[in-house]
């Protein structure tokens, strides 16, 4: 089904490094289900089927509404895996260790993985915009960067102080504009070429 989603959010380029992160992160971890975590993030953007905006309120629907997951999980861990799916979206706070493993294991530091992801969403992102110049779109680029990952943006850790570290690092990096600006264009010139052939 993720082979349906964007690059920047398929299985090889992020439900794969998202779950890896989230088994190491609980597994420093006591008391913890590891197939619950297992589940949480393969799921946690199965809503992007259905649209962006609010792919965290999809992807929890699925989980409820999935006959499968019943045969290996109670009514209290669909629960909680329902619950830390929608709360792995980066402006929510999450309710449990769960929410707090997929939130962390979500976000990214590394800038190229944010532009690039930036680059594939920003048209679901902002769907009546128009970016037919790169001008345009990496203005409503920036922004939405600046809205998450600046210092002033809404992302933060939970647990991995390691990516807590290298966010301040980032936030660096995102001050300066015209560098923000190259190393996007990089990635926005790759689409361009692979839309000519």
């Amino acid at each position: 089904m993720y082979d349906n989603i964007d690059i920047g959010h398929n299985v090889k380029n992020h439900i794969l490094p998202v779950t890896r992160d989230s088994l190491k992160l609980a597994s420093n971890l006591q008391n913890i289900n590891i197939n619950v975590v297992y589940v949480v993030a393969s799921l946690h953007d199965i809503g992007l089927l259905i649209g962006r905006e609010n792919h965290h309120i999809s992807s929890k629907n699925y989980v409820l509404n999935d006959r499968n997951l019943r045969k290996w999980f109670n009514d209290n861990e669909i629960q909680t895996i329902a619950e830390a799916v929608l709360d792995h979206r980066g402006h929510i706070e999450p309710r449990s260790i769960y929410g707090k493993i997929i939130s962390d294991a979500d976000k990214s530091v590394d800038l190229h993985e944010i532009l690039l992801r930036t680059h594939f969403g920003i048209k679901s992102k902002y769907p009546n915009q128009n970016f037919n110049t790169f001008d345009k779109e990496f203005e409503a680029a920036y922004n939405w960067i600046l809205e998450k990952d600046s210092q002033n943006g809404y992302i933060k850790f939970y647990i991995d102080e390691d990516k807590q570290k290298k966010l301040y690092e980032l936030q660096e990096l995102i001050k300066d504009k015209d560098y923000i600006r190259k190393e996007y264009y990089k990635i926005y010139s790759l689409g361009e070429e692979n839309n000519e052939n």
